[in-house]
């Protein structure tokens, strides 16, 4: 959706509901994607937390009775929302690096949910818009809104923070689970408290040491192997 299509639209913060999370289930989900020194990250949450998560302006999204307009998404996408609504997060990389830019920014039902474990999943979420249901009467907490970002010449090494605006919210339950090369290398479960940082720090490697007796086991056959082959020639002779 393009920001001067909906200019016009008045803020409706007043119309949003509360923000209620069960116990058990995140408020936020995030998947990080380490690759060839490049980095990307999804990330998972209620529409209904682009006022208090991300202090966006509601009419970017919301119309005056805080239904979602989307047939205007439907027509024009929203590839130039992601940067508006996520221009109060800030994103920190060493060295003053350059940090993310805004792949895409998508809405989907809830009663519909997709797939959010892999970097595969936060791709297809954020590129692919589920338009043959009827969204008239959908309210912000309907919808989940998906977002993807991705920097540059990030180094394995590297950490990299995102810090969201103080809005006066409540703390917030967070899954990050961490991809290098494709693979699942760890979970973390923090909280992000109002104004908060998130920081994507690099995970060791899931694949579990060798025990010792293993290693002792594979030298041993190794030696056992190369005896018996040169003892063929011999025993042939």
């Amino acid at each position: 959706m393009a920001v001067a299509a909906i200019a016009s639209l008045a803020g409706s913060a007043a119309l949003l509901p509360a923000v209620a999370m069960a116990a058990d289930e995140p408020a936020l989900t995030f998947i990080v994607d380490r690759s060839d020194g490049d980095m990307a990250y999804y990330m998972s949450m209620s529409a209904e937390h682009i006022v208090p998560l991300l202090d966006a302006n509601p009419a970017l999204v919301f119309s005056n009775s805080g239904a979602v307009p989307i047939e205007t998404f439907r027509r024009e996408g929203s590839f130039d929302l992601a940067d508006e609504i996520f221009r109060h997060v800030r994103s920190d990389r060493p060295a003053g690096a350059n940090a993310f830019y805004s792949m895409s920014l998508m809405l989907h039902p809830t009663d519909f949910p997709l797939p959010f474990e892999t970097p595969f999943d936060g791709l297809t979420a954020v590129s692919v818009c589920t338009v043959d249901y009827d969204f008239s009467t959908f309210a912000p907490g309907d919808l989940n809104l998906f977002y993807g970002a991705y920097a540059y010449e990030v180094a394995p090494s590297e950490a990299v923070s995102l810090t969201f605006p103080a809005t006066g919210r409540e703390t917030l339950d967070v899954v990050i689970r961490h991809y290098t090369d494709g693979r699942f290398v760890g979970e973390e479960r923090p909280s992000l408290a109002d104004g908060g940082t998130l920081t994507f720090t690099p995970q060791d490697d899931p694949m579990l040491p060798v025990p010792p007796a293993a290693l002792a086991f594979a030298g041993f056959a190794v030696l056992l192997l190369g005896a018996w082959r040169f003892a063929i020639p011999t025993l042939r002779s």
